[in-house]
């Protein structure tokens, strides 16, 4: 299940951002998945980095993040047959890597 959670991350960030992250961590206890991505930044991206405008990267990765939240959702959902009822989304540039937290409908063993 981490396996197909790390890989629906991947496609998603090569779908929506243009290019998916080198190397991808996910972990699921209890009620969160939270997925770890390193190295995901486009050339463009670390372009503006080099330049000191890492400020504009950061706001724009989290409104892309936000825009396709519920492509995010929809895949941790059916990979793990829970609901998600929060979502927590991060990014910083050094060292490049970004944060995906899910936060899962208890169940009624977890509740």
């Amino acid at each position: 299940m981490l396996a197909e959670i790390s890989n629906a991350m991947v496609r998603l960030y090569k779908q929506h951002f243009g290019k998916g992250p080198t190397r991808v961590r996910a972990y699921y206890q209890g009620d969160a998945v939270t997925c770890i991505l390193r190295d995901g930044f486009t050339r463009a991206d670390l372009t503006l980095i080099e330049a000191g405008r890492e400020e504009i990267v950061m706001r724009q990765r989290h409104e892309l993040q936000l825009a396709i939240r519920k492509h995010f959702t929809d895949e941790i959902e059916r990979i793990t047959g829970r609901e998600v009822i929060g979502f927590f989304s991060g990014s910083q540039p050094d060292p490049a890597m970004e944060v995906e937290v899910f936060v899962l409908a208890p169940t009624r063993a977890s509740s």
